[in-house]
């Protein structure tokens, strides 16, 4: 009889830590969850700026080309025609950069409205999970 109370007992203290530990888990999670979100935003930014820091380099690496070509061509061309051909390839670089980058931003935007996560669709564009989410942050 006695052996039953206190094998009783044994179990209902059990059952409490193990209760405790779940309580304590389930309140300590949402600060994870927020932590990771902070985590995840910083990324998603960083990722940004990276991507625009690398853009920018490309075009001011442009840039100086074209200056380079303007020097070599100044003897041979007259300065007006080699400043109109810079400015023609300028836009039209331009224009093929903003034009993929619409582009990949109509893909994901279409994809997600046909309910793909932003995994799937970053495995689908051969992007990064990140700059997928980013975009979908933006404009979905």
């Amino acid at each position: 009889m006695y052996g039953l109370i206190f094998f009783s007992l044994l179990l209902n203290i059990i059952c409490v830590y193990f209760l405790f530990k779940v309580w304590k888990k389930v309140h300590v999670q949402p600060v994870n969850q927020d932590s990771y979100i902070n985590e995840d935003v910083g990324e998603l930014l960083e990722l940004f700026s990276q991507e625009m820091k690398e853009e920018n380099a490309r075009l001011h690496e442009m840039i100086i080309q074209f200056s380079k070509q303007i020097k070599e061509n100044h003897d041979s061309n007259s300065m007006q025609e080699v400043a109109e051909e810079v400015d023609t390839n300028l836009v039209e670089e331009v224009k093929n950069l903003h034009a993929d980058e619409n582009n990949a931003r109509n893909k994901v935007l279409l994809l997600a409205r046909q309910g793909y996560n932003a995994e799937e669709i970053a495995k689908m564009l051969d992007r990064g999970k990140g700059e997928v989410q980013l975009l979908l942050k933006f404009y979905a």
